[in-house]
């Protein structure tokens, strides 16, 4: 599935743009957006620092961390989202409730993402919208969406929609990876102006070749939009 849009322009391309996929770590997103909604009502500090539990690594098959190592809250959301680890994001996801984060989803009309301890769900179309709320500044509040983007800038996984670019492009961006799933979404930063991409894939057999498309879509939205105005 696919889902793309030109913000200076307007123009939008979409493929399987609302079929539904695991999310795999796209999830996090969610979780991001809660977190800071959190942050700017006052209920919890970023500065604060938590000590990751041994259920949160067990539960996990990545992660940065160990058991009882003690992080900040800002070191946590960069090792969620840059790095992808999975039990910081764990620890948020009960300091925050599911339910909560499934509420702050619904009110930004993602319809058809859910997270849930046993699994995610999203579409092309709400991922691609998040990252239009974070770069139009609509995600929890302009400061919020401006800490998001540079975290998601930070991605270090790059094997995917990067690879399809010219060098040094930047793209705030998050993957997904999952077996037979392979999944990257972000903002990229063109020329022209940013271009919003979000490509989900299900049911590969062939995982580098999976990752190759997803960097040939990108490379084709960069010829389409890249241009100088």
């Amino acid at each position: 599935g696919i889902a793309v849009k030109n913000l200076r322009t307007g123009e939008a391309a979409a493929h399987n743009s609302d079929q539904v996929f695991e999310a795999a770590s796209l999830y996090k997103l969610g979780v991001m957006f809660a977190l800071f909604e959190a942050v700017e009502a006052g209920e919890l500090d970023l500065d604060d620092f938590i000590t990751i539990p041994g259920w949160a690594i067990s539960a996990s098959e990545w992660g940065v961390y160990y058991a009882g190592d003690v992080v900040s809250g800002w070191e946590a959301l960069e090792a969620m989202i840059a790095l992808s680890d999975n039990p910081t994001a764990l620890v948020f996801m009960e300091l925050l409730g599911v339910d909560r984060v499934n509420r702050v989803l619904k009110r930004y009309g993602l319809k058809n993402s859910r997270v849930d301890w046993s699994g995610a769900t999203t579409t092309p179309a709400d991922v691609l919208k998040i990252f239009e709320l974070i770069e139009t500044g609509r995600a929890v509040s302009p400061g919020a969406s401006r800490k998001m983007r540079e975290v998601l800038l930070r991605q270090r996984d790059n094997r995917r929609i990067p690879a399809g670019l010219p060098p040094d492009t930047p793209v705030a961006h998050k993957t997904g990876s999952l077996p037979g799933i392979a999944h990257d979404a972000g903002i990229i930063y063109l020329p022209a102006g940013p271009v919003i991409l979000a490509v989900l894939t299900e049911n590969l057999t062939d995982y580098g070749a999976g990752e190759r498309a997803i960097a040939e879509v990108a490379r084709l939205v960069a010829d389409c939009f890249g241009g100088r105005g």
